[in-house]
């Protein structure tokens, strides 16, 4: 949410910080829901998918030419309409058919990248780079 209303209030002097925070204030998103998450209460693990790093992961996926736009337009489609309570990768590949041959590679590029197309934790890393930086 840091990134949402760092573009709101950046006209106050509120520092946005990453990608995130870019694509508010460009408006290529704009729903509080883009970041939305459930956690675990005891170990603060994220237990479901931001909206925001599943299109970052189709994003990527098409730069790679991994997905054909018409698979990544049904993939964001498809998260978009999902409450965030239930979104996790895995509910979204299991909306697919499972002989859904075009949607194969891009499940195995998630699965095997995971880490690194995490958008909001990329953020979280460049806020505490800043931090640093200040203080």
């Amino acid at each position: 949410m840091g990134a949402l209303r760092a573009a709101e209030l950046d006209v106050y002097g509120m520092v946005g910080i990453g990608d995130v925070y870019r694509m508010y204030k460009d408006k290529i998103i704009e729903s509080d829901a883009e970041v939305a998450l459930t956690f675990d209460p005891d170990s603060l693990r994220a237990v479901t998918e931001p909206l925001v790093n599943i299109r970052y992961s189709v994003l990527r996926a098409l730069e790679k030419q991994i997905i054909q736009p018409e698979i990544a337009e049904k993939i964001i489609q498809t998260a978009k309409d999902t409450y965030f309570y239930d979104l996790t990768y895995y509910y979204l590949f299991n909306c697919f058919e499972e002989n859904d041959r075009e949607l194969e590679p891009f499940k195995q590029f998630v699965m095997e990248n995971r880490k690194e197309l995490d958008l909001k934790q990329k953020d979280a890393l460049k806020l505490i780079e800043y931090l640093n930086t200040i203080y």
